[in-house]
């Protein structure tokens, strides 16, 4: 313990007020001098560009850029971006969702004045599933979401939704890659990049 006494030398003529009232400025000065000595962390921010396409390479609009579990959020404009600015450093999980497209999460890091991040999001497409290509047999209907995989001038696709008896959500087909989406062209599905047919038989659109 510090004996402040013997370290003033305080004169013993002083009042035990006065001597009481030494030891206290004494004490407050270095206290006051410890905490000016310690640093203080200063909180680093970044800025957050955002650049959202689809698998065509086209910019997309609207989309909602989220950083889950706080209140930082952004909207793309017409060109696909958005900056969102202000983040402290560290690292977050960052969900991007738009209508007619498979929602995306992503891990970024905020390391850095402004961090920059694309981000690819799939298209989600409506079907009408037959039997035949002659659309004699209706099956069901639901949605696809492009994977990303193409191969062979054939693109995969992941079942979202499949209100038939028998479910096919999770399973994935290959379509050709030039399919239109006008509702009414009949295409095979296939189990691989355009050999083994599927035997279902689709009609899509966005």
């Amino acid at each position: 313990m510090i004996d402040y006494w013997s370290k003033l030398k305080l004169d013993e003529c002083w009042s035990k007020k006065e001597r009481f009232n030494k030891v206290m400025n004494y004490i407050n000065s270095e206290v006051g001098n410890e905490e000016e000595e310690e640093e203080v962390e200063e909180t680093q921010y970044g800025k957050l560009s955002i650049n959202v396409s689809n698998l065509d390479e086209q910019n997309v609009g609207s989309a909602v850029v989220s950083i889950n579990d706080t209140d930082f959020t952004g909207t793309t404009g017409s060109q696909g971006g958005c900056n969102i600015n202000n983040i402290p450093y560290g690292t977050y999980t960052m969900t991007v969702e738009c209508e007619g497209y498979s929602a995306k999460t992503e891990e970024i890091t905020i390391d850095e004045e402004v961090k920059s991040v694309n981000i690819v999001l799939n298209r989600i497409f409506s079907f009408v599933s037959y039997a035949d290509e002659e659309k004699e047999t209706e099956w069901g209907q639901g949605t696809v979401t492009e994977t990303g995989v193409i191969s062979n001038d054939y693109s995969q696709v992941e079942v979202l939704t499949n209100s038939t008896d028998q479910s096919f959500v999770g399973q994935t087909f290959y379509i050709v890659s030039n399919a239109v989406t006008d509702g009414n062209t009949v295409y095979p599905l296939y189990t691989d990049d355009g050999t083994t047919l599927a035997n279902i038989f689709v009609t899509i659109q966005q």
